[in-house]
């Protein structure tokens, strides 16, 4: 009698353990609006390549989109750049889209009616990744020469592509490129930046 008191008792322990357990003694379900570990890695989902603005900021991005926008302001065509700062890892491109909402814009050699000057250096970026560069590299960082633009005339509505290709050793930082012409002149930023 003894024997079979202290199965029952035992038997009885582990209903209760089991029935107090979340889901009678089974893992719980996981939450429907938990990341999966997949999507908690180091990698971003690529660009989009369909739209025509991609930042590529905070960590940069093989392929950054800008969209400059040209429109009349009293007598004058102003420019504006969407986004205002774009963050392309070393090696990649940037592509900007002319949108001229101003009346055509007829320049000449001297003065094109569009001009987008090369970046130059301005700044370190803050920051572990970026500073672990050559000391060689900071010595004479390559200029993004291929990202200028002269358009002698720019049509209405006159959409311009210009794809920029950022050198592979370019220097980690702020870089200011210019946009001047029959425009009211304009200095937005690139970031070249160390990605993942």
């Amino acid at each position: 009698m003894r024997h079979e008191s202290l199965v029952a008792v035992l038997m009885m322990a582990a209903l209760a353990a089991c029935s107090a357990a979340p889901g009678g003694g089974q893992a719980p379900a996981p939450e429907k609006d938990a990341p999966s570990a997949a999507a908690a890695g180091d990698t971003y989902p690529a660009p989009s390549v369909t739209s025509d603005i991609v930042s590529g900021c905070v960590e940069g991005s093989p392929l950054v989109k800008a969209v400059i926008t040209l429109t009349p302001v009293g007598e004058k065509c102003h420019a504006d750049v969407t986004p205002a700062s774009v963050c392309v890892v070393a090696g990649g491109v940037i592509r900007w889209k002319i949108k001229n909402n101003c009346s055509p814009l007829v320049g000449s050699d001297d003065t094109p009616a569009l001009e987008i000057t090369a970046p130059t250096f301005k700044a370190e970026l803050d920051g572990l990744r970026e500073s672990q560069q050559s000391q060689a590299s900071k010595a004479s960082p390559p200029k993004l020469e291929s990202c200028a633009l002269k358009a002698p005339t720019i049509g209405k509505p006159g959409n311009v592509l210009l794809f920029c290709e950022v050198d592979k050793k370019a220097r980690y930082g702020f870089y200011k490129y210019g946009l001047k012409g029959l425009i009211a002149a304009l200095d937005p930023d690139v970031e070249v930046r160390g990605g993942r």
